[in-house]
């Protein structure tokens, strides 16, 4: 007779422990040594320097996320702070999907869910970093989490859900609201689970998108306020996103080819994730299976679609991007899963087990024979990243301090790695016009009023047939005539 799921929920808790350790500590073994590209880096230079009219981070600032790595960096130390936040935000999605499942009725789909989350190759792309994306997996979550218990205990759970969007507020502001009518539909669900009213449904949704209002406000005022004022901030802002919005959506003033090249690139990235999603549901269709569909349709379409509408209609850049969709996507999935094997044990480790494996092995033995956007979320990208980074220490650690860094091209490491290999944070990048131009710790400044005085040669960083090469000029450094 097969194992039901259902009759032994201490293995079933205990195998979900052993499997997220076990995501732990294989997580932290692929932690990068280096930030691997722009946003990295500004993450990494805002532990030294928090400035948000540099970039630094990214506007608009992150002023919470940046402050966890804060405090993180003291005991774990900087290269790693980033990471360990990440992890447990990650852990702590999962931990949230478990717990969403319960409350659904399906404590096996929400563990399943959970450790299909916590092995996902976009997930681990985006934490083995410094990056932020992981906040939009965890506070839809939260949120979530924190609305399907409010019939358990209104005041409690409605000012924790006004808190929490007050917290990601503070770290990934657009999606804040992006998340919110996911929280608000979870509101409504527990209101239908215990039987209320549609009336007291309808006013805990009321109290809590009112209670949001102004905990967002505060959240935006206290960023600005921490980015030093609203006109660098929104310099920033716009220099950003403004400029994003502007190339990417007919909204902005883009033209009609690029922005249907947007949400080409959005749509092909979303059906890629959404495939294993897709297949699970046109099974249990097919099978005729009923089973609180209403509630799980309701609450991950609200968590679906108005990032979706949003991207599709302002702008969207990245596939790391895509974080946002994933928790409600591998809950459907592990909701699929579970009722296709009704319940069955075997069934479902067998199912997780497949999933697991190709999740776990793209990440680990993807290659560069893969299209460059695959091979960019694997760990072998991020191991090449990380030697290229070595190499160039190695070669401006030799340089002294009146030897002016001149970044030409290096494979595998942006310019602005400089900001931090440097110890003063000062380089200089060659145009391809030839033109130079400075870069003080973020800050792009033209070649002139004497800041080459200081130099006496320059060490020129330049690519040779994808290897890299170093050359080193003759004093002195000449200004460009007329400046």
């Amino acid at each position: 007779m097969p194992s039901s799921a259902s009759e032994s929920p201490r293995l079933w808790l205990g195998g979900l422990a052993l499997a997220l350790f076990a995501m732990a500590l294989l997580h932290i073994s692929a932690w990068s040594s280096h930030p691997p590209d722009i946003d990295p880096i500004n993450f990494l230079s805002a532990l030294r320097h928090y400035s948000v009219s540099n970039d630094a981070p990214h506007a608009p600032g992150y002023p919470l996320y940046v402050g966890l790595a804060w405090l993180a960096q003291h005991p774990l130390g900087a290269t790693c702070a980033y990471q360990s936040v990440n992890l447990a935000m990650l852990l702590g999605t999962s931990l949230l999907l478990t717990y969403i499942g319960a409350q659904l009725d399906s404590i096996q789909a929400g563990s399943v869910a959970a450790v299909l989350f916590a092995a996902h190759p976009l997930i681990w792309a985006a934490t083995v970093i410094p990056e932020c994306y992981i906040v939009d997996a965890f506070g839809g979550a939260a949120l979530v989490a924190c609305g399907l218990a409010v019939s358990r205990g209104e005041k409690r759970s409605l000012a924790l859900f006004i808190a929490l969007e007050f917290t990601l507020g503070l770290m990934r502001p657009t999606s804040c609201l992006l998340l919110l009518p996911a929280g608000l539909a979870a509101i409504w669900l527990s209101g239908a689970a215990h039987g209320d009213l549609p009336a007291i449904r309808w006013r805990r949704i009321l109290i809590a998108a009112g209670g949001t209002a102004p905990a967002l406000l505060t959240a935006y005022l206290l960023t600005v306020m921490l980015a030093g004022g609203p006109t660098l901030y929104h310099a920033a802002a716009d220099r950003v996103m403004g400029q994003a919005f502007r190339s990417s959506s007919v909204l902005g003033g883009a033209p009609l080819r690029a922005h249907a090249a947007m949400v080409a690139h959005l749509l092909t990235w979303f059906a890629f994730w959404s495939a294993p999603v897709l297949l699970a549901l046109a099974l249990y269709v097919r099978r005729g299976c009923t089973s609180n569909g209403f509630a799980m349709g309701l609450l991950t379409s609200s968590w679906l679609l108005p990032a979706l509408a949003f991207y599709t209609l302002v702008y969207y850049l990245k596939p790391t991007y895509q974080i946002i969709f994933q928790p409600a996507l591998c809950l459907l999935l592990g909701w699929s899963i579970t009722h296709l094997a009704r319940n069955r044990l075997q069934s479902i480790a067998i199912s997780l087990a497949v999933l697991l494996a190709l999740g776990q092995g793209f990440f680990w033995l993807g290659n560069e024979r893969l299209p460059q956007p695959l091979y960019r979320l694997t760990h072998h990208y991020f191991n090449a990243r990380d030697t290229a980074w070595d190499r160039l220490e190695v070669a401006v650690a030799k340089a002294p301090a009146d030897r002016l860094i001149v970044y030409v091209d290096w494979p595998g490491v942006s310019a602005q790695a400089l900001r931090l290999i440097r110890p003063d944070g000062i380089f200089a990048v060659q145009r391809e016009s030839g033109e130079l131009q400075l870069n003080d710790n973020g800050t792009w400044l033209p070649v002139g009023q004497g800041n080459l005085a200081r130099y006496t040669s320059s060490l020129v960083l330049s690519n040779d047939n994808g290897t890299g090469r170093l050359s080193l000029a003759g004093p002195p450094l000449k200004q460009p005539p007329g400046r």
